[in-house]
């Protein structure tokens, strides 16, 4: 008997219509009907090793194949009878897993994994995926968005970006970093190709809510950090750049003295301020004022995408 699991996101996932259930009610719901159907029960599991490990010292399943973390278990875990099984990231390992049974009941049970850099190749595997990359790569330069009359570094589609948030959620202040943004496009047609190669993220556009006394909190924090995030790699969270880069404002001044000015006004400490940005800046541990803010996520689009249209707009007429 087999069943699925994956991460219970609350935020994200009420966004696109999907309620998510609590892990343990979903095991307690499914396990009893598959456990009396089935000789031998298998969670695939999306949920990340630290949850996989309660569920094996909680559950009587008999094997995790898990996910999530990146992780990798050479030889599998045992928790209290539970194999945990995790073959790592990026396809770099193959996984095993052998039960034995006798009279419905598992006996042994062994998992390994194999580097798949010592697995043979077959003679045209090299050629079968280059050509689907290089099938990848035509059909998106086949999607022209606009003509642009010039290069675009990477460092202006930063400030291209805190426009196209702006002008997005309506609102007068964007915050971005600049390392969303890894390649210049250059001047002549842009297509999805050029979009994808410089922001090549599962990052979507997102507004937050704060009081003016939590956007000094928060302008205060990113300087004390900004020296390390500038140069920071960073992995995850849908980030898929190199480093963090500079986190930079449109719509905000900071005087001498260290008030913050929003159209020539000093912030209300009190007063709440809509400030778009992207999701990323949710997920990662540096900034605990927006993981605690209200936010709404644009899921249905992704940062290129906003650029894309951004462009188009711009360059409509040239």
């Amino acid at each position: 008997g087999v069943f699925a699991l994956t991460a219970p996101y609350t935020l994200t996932y009420p966004m696109l219509g999907w309620y998510p259930q609590a892990v343990d009610e979903t095991i307690q719901a499914l396990l009893p009907t598959l456990r009396a159907q089935a000789d031998v029960v298998v969670l695939l599991s999306h949920l990340g090793l630290p949850t996989d490990e309660k569920i094996g010292a909680k559950y009587p399943i008999d094997v995790v194949i898990g996910a999530h973390t990146h992780h990798l278990l050479p030889h599998g875990k045992i928790v209290n009878g539970t194999l945990l099984a995790a073959a790592g990231r990026y396809g770099n390992h193959v996984g095993d897993i052998t039960l034995t049974l006798r009279n419905h009941q598992i006996v042994s049970q062994q998992a390994q994994v194999t580097p798949t850099y010592e697995m043979a190749e077959a003679d045209d595997d090299y050629s079968a995926v280059h050509g689907w990359l290089q099938t990848g790569q035509s059909l998106l330069k086949q999607r022209i968005v606009t003509h642009l009359p010039r290069d675009i570094s990477a460092d202006e589609q930063s400030y291209d970006a805190l426009r196209a948030l702006k002008a997005y959620f309506n609102v007068p202040i964007a915050m971005v970093s600049t390392g969303m943004f890894v390649d210049e496009l250059p001047a002549g047609e842009l297509s999805d190709y050029e979009l994808l190669e410089s922001m090549p993220h599962a990052i979507n556009p997102m507004v937050m809510t704060l009081s003016g006394d939590e956007i000094s909190q928060l302008v205060t924090t990113i300087s004390d950090q900004q020296a390390e995030l500038a140069t920071l790699p960073v992995k995850g969270s849908g980030f898929r750049g190199k480093v963090f880069g500079y986190m930079r404002f449109s719509g905000l001044d900071r005087d001498r003295h260290g008030q913050i000015w929003l159209d020539g006004h000093k912030l209300d400490p009190a007063r709440q301020y809509q400030i778009a940005t992207l999701d990323h800046y949710k997920w990662v541990p540096f900034f605990p004022v927006i993981q605690q803010a209200p936010v709404t996520i644009a899921q249905d689009l992704l940062l290129r995408e906003l650029m894309g249209q951004y462009y188009q707009t711009k360059y409509a007429h040239i």
